[in-house]
């Protein structure tokens, strides 16, 4: 920021009122309800500013959702300092949960896919970044995607599932379950065969 002209910091700074300004107002009420007067009201600026920069409300969101893409992309730092499975699971969901009446907003009103589509798109490149001992290395990117979207899959059922509760637990809670789930995983496809395992319902 520091190297953009006068005009480029005061066109960055205007995109980035507008773009508070709608996820504020997704906090508040279903995306579908909001109309470009909400916006230009909340963030104070005039419609002709507005379209200056966008085409439509559609446009900003788009806008929107790439800058919450890009703040969870920068937790990544947090990842590198993470010394267990459950420590990681917390970086991440510490975020979604300090989102969480944005993201159940998008839920409710049905337009979570926007997100999800935004966080899959770029989930190859996160998981990357993470750079973890249990990470794959693999130089194959299609393996990498295959990867990468599995677990943001599941990763984004749970988040669906968890912040639409009236009362969704803390982050240490899922964070702990998570963890339980993935090390028991190992465990499972190194056992020993059937025949000597007992399965969990065999008496």
């Amino acid at each position: 920021m520091a190297n953009l002209s006068k005009k480029q910091h005061q066109v960055s700074e205007t995109k980035h009122r507008l773009s508070k300004a709608l996820y504020l107002l997704i906090t508040e009420r279903h995306y579908d309800e909001i109309t470009i007067y909400h916006i230009l009201d909340k963030a104070d600026i005039s419609r002709r500013t507005f379209y200056r920069y966008f085409y439509s409300k559609d446009d900003l969101m788009d806008f929107c959702l790439e800058n919450f893409v890009d703040g969870y992309y920068h937790q990544r730092d947090n990842f590198i300092l993470a010394e267990s499975a459950e420590d990681v699971f917390l970086v991440t969901l510490n975020f979604m949960y300090s989102n969480r009446l944005f993201i159940a907003s998008l839920v409710r009103s049905g337009h979570f896919s926007l997100l999800s589509e935004k966080l899959n798109k770029n989930s190859a490149k996160i998981y990357k970044k993470i750079n973890l001992p249990w990470c794959i290395d693999d130089s194959v990117e299609s393996n990498i995607d295959y990867i990468s979207k599995g677990l943001y899959g599941a990763y984004l059922n749970i988040l669906q599932f968890w912040l639409t509760k009236d009362k969704p637990e803390k982050p240490e809670f899922i964070a702990k379950n998570l963890s339980l789930l993935f090390n028991s995983i190992p465990g499972y496809f190194n056992a020993p065969s059937k025949e000597h395992t007992p399965l969990r319902n065999e008496k």
